[in-house]
């Protein structure tokens, strides 16, 4: 995954456990730095890149700066896809139909979860309408949740939505 910053791009490195540093100029690479076990996903606001740690579970926040890690919070199973609205951080799970919200005002903090559908899964990105008032959960379905067997190989693609306003 890529998240922009000024003329740099931030990427994961998922093989290799580290966030990559590109200069979007030059295309060179100014620097990789280890962040955790297996990262997937990255955003980044003014001042810090947040990274899903898709193997330990949590996200690491990342000065940007001098990319050192400044924080690692816990957070449930296999976190994806990242999004920024405000002050609030918002984590997809890959295999369950789960939304983790976080403050990252000051300190990052679990502030709380929502489901966006109880047999979602494969969430891997999150999507904020332009005028930032929802958030958007492309997952998928799998036959296995219904009770005929007649559909039992067939996937849905579905689409969780959220009003960001009530939070």
């Amino acid at each position: 995954m890529v998240a922009t910053r000024n003329r740099l791009a931030v990427v994961t490195l998922w093989t290799e456990n580290a966030l990559a540093l590109v200069d979007l100029d030059s295309g060179q690479v100014r620097r990789v730095e280890k962040v955790c076990a297996m990262p997937y996903g990255v955003v980044t606001d003014s001042r810090r890149a947040y990274v899903t740690c898709f193997g330990s579970d949590q996200i690491a926040v990342v000065d940007l700066d001098t990319t050192d890690v400044l924080y690692r919070v816990t957070v449930p199973d296999a976190p994806s896809g990242l999004a920024i609205s405000g002050t609030w951080l918002l984590v997809t799970h890959m295999y369950m139909g789960t939304l983790t919200v976080m403050n990252v005002e000051r300190t990052p903090f679990v502030v709380g979860s929502a489901t966006a559908d109880t047999d979602g899964e494969l969430a891997r990105t999150i999507l904020i309408s332009p005028d930032g008032t929802r958030a958007y959960i492309p997952q998928t379905r799998t036959g296995l949740a219904l009770i005929s067997t007649q559909y039992m190989q067939d996937w849905f693609p579905v689409v969780s939505a959220f009003n960001l306003t009530e939070m």
